[in-house]
């Protein structure tokens, strides 16, 4: 008896259930679209990223890295060429160079000059500092090129036969599928924006280097060489941002969405400029290298500025 009370009970329970969720209201989803459409921010891809750019100093806070990084050294000859991945060691320590930045309230003691640690923030391009145009891309699209590409060559070998023959648009479904729900919503989130700057504009967007900086990390090799002094050459200088869309509901396009890339809003999630230069030092063999004498290093210089861990002060979901 008391099993069957029990039975009774769970299905009582059930129905209650049952019922009160047919009766709760029905949250309905509501297709959504970029407030900035692809096609808009492709129509003036500069103004478009300076919009952006121009929006970052208003952000709660970020965080901005400096790192170096030292490639292809080449160093005298002989003996010493066996010391140079031990010297690129103690050189590429100073990878870990970073600033974190965060707003502060007016009456701080040490406000920090963000205007001075970060120019890159307050110089809007120009199109003479372009070397080419702006690429402006779907990651969404990108990360399913990428897949197809890769399927079709699974396909030609022989790794995928159940594919084979299939429409494009099948083949689209199958990508989309493998990369998943949560990649394929991370995704379709971004704008991607890539470009080659003059090296003129070097200046305006790195804050000043320091020598006797960089001579201090290459002095973090005086078991082996001792160094005097460096010469720079900028060789490129690259930019590359990934971006958070903002979206509305479709039904509101018409009236919300950015006909204007200059007036867009959208939020950049991470900003990078990198810069390459051959660095040539002149120095002299130290400790068990000391015989070596006066000689030449000639290396490829890397330095990064990137600003990343951007956190608006009011964040939804387009903007997290």
């Amino acid at each position: 008896m008391k099993s069957i009370k029990s039975l009774l009970a769970i299905a009582l329970a059930c129905a209650l259930a049952l019922c009160l969720f047919a009766c709760a209201p029905q949250i309905e989803e509501t297709e959504q679209a970029a407030q900035t459409s692809l096609a808009i921010a492709q129509s003036d891809p500069l103004a478009y990223l300076n919009a952006l750019v121009g929006l970052v100093p208003g952000a709660e806070r970020f965080t901005m890295e400096a790192p170096y990084g030292m490639d292809d050294i080449e160093a005298g000859n002989g003996t010493l060429q066996a010391a140079k991945d031990v010297v690129k060691g103690y050189v590429t320590s100073y990878i870990n160079s970073s600033l974190g930045y965060e707003k502060k309230p007016a009456e701080s003691e040490d406000p920090v000059d963000i205007n001075a640690c970060c120019p890159a923030l307050f110089y809007a391009l120009q199109p003479g500092d372009l070397l080419e145009d702006l690429v402006i891309s779907d990651v969404l699209e990108l990360r399913v090129a990428e897949r197809l590409a890769t399927l079709e060559t699974d396909i030609a070998e022989g790794r995928n036969s159940s594919m084979k023959g299939k429409t494009d648009q099948e083949k689209r479904d199958y990508v989309l599928d493998q990369m998943g729900e949560n990649a394929v919503n991370e995704a379709n989130r971004m704008y991607q924006i890539e470009g080659k700057l003059s090296l003129d504009v070097i200046g305006k967007l790195f804050p000043p280097a320091d020598k006797a900086d960089i001579l201090a990390q290459l002095a973090k090799a005086e078991e082996y060489l001792v160094v005097e002094d460096y010469s720079l050459e900028p060789t490129e200088l690259t930019l590359f941002a990934t971006v958070n869309k903002a979206f509305v509901d479709a039904d509101q396009l018409a009236a919300e969405e950015v006909k204007d890339p200059a007036l867009a809003k959208d939020h950049i999630k991470e900003l990078t400029f990198t810069q390459k230069a051959n660095l040539t030092a002149d120095a002299a063999g130290a400790g068990a290298f000391a015989d070596t004498g006066d000689f030449t290093i000639a290396l490829t210089l890397t330095k990064t500025l990137r600003f990343k861990d951007i956190a608006w002060e009011v964040l939804t979901d387009e903007a997290a």
